[in-house]
């Protein structure tokens, strides 16, 4: 809301602006006397303005490959699991990997802007004592997931808006 506000005002701002430097420079003298032609100046400064934001939206989409994402969360309760699960995206491949405490796993994955799925998901198939409940958790979780988010170092998967699991760079 207030991004849309700042663009409102500085489309104003720069429109006046550039009126006031075509009058100035007496380009567009008889331009400010035609309201239609102003108008049109003005619809298409601030196309190119929109145009500029969403291509500006594209480049923010956070890289998920640059880093390891420790689990600290499953379903809002808190885990320590010291390193020993997390995620990791491979961007140029579409794939994930990770450990799920005892057991590695993997993935192809698609992501369409904050959307994101994971198809296939296999893993290793060790038996660790008192951890099983977790793994299968993380891992059914992991194919659950519709949504992501990152908000600082913090990764969040989502269905829906139920918050499945949190991961930490």
């Amino acid at each position: 809301m207030r991004l849309s506000w700042a663009i409102s005002i500085l489309a104003f701002l720069l429109t006046t602006t550039v009126r006031n430097i075509l009058l100035w420079l007496n380009i567009c003298a008889p331009c400010y006397n035609n309201s239609n032609t102003m108008r049109s100046y003005l619809l298409i400064f601030l196309f190119l303005l929109t145009a500029c934001s969403a291509l500006k939206s594209k480049t923010d989409i956070p890289k998920l490959g640059e880093s390891v994402w420790n689990l600290t969360a499953i379903e809002q309760r808190p885990v320590n699991f010291d390193g020993r699960a997390f995620i990791k995206f491979d961007e140029k491949e579409n794939k994930v990997s990770g450990k799920a405490l005892c057991n590695s796993y993997f993935s192809d994955y698609e992501m369409i802007g904050q959307k994101i799925t994971f198809s296939s998901v296999g893993s290793t198939k060790m038996y660790c004592e008192g951890i099983m409940d977790e793994e299968n958790q993380i891992i059914t979780q992991l194919q659950k997931t519709k949504r992501y988010e990152v908000k600082s170092d913090f990764l969040y998967f989502y269905s829906g808006e139920k918050l499945l699991l949190t991961f930490k760079r």
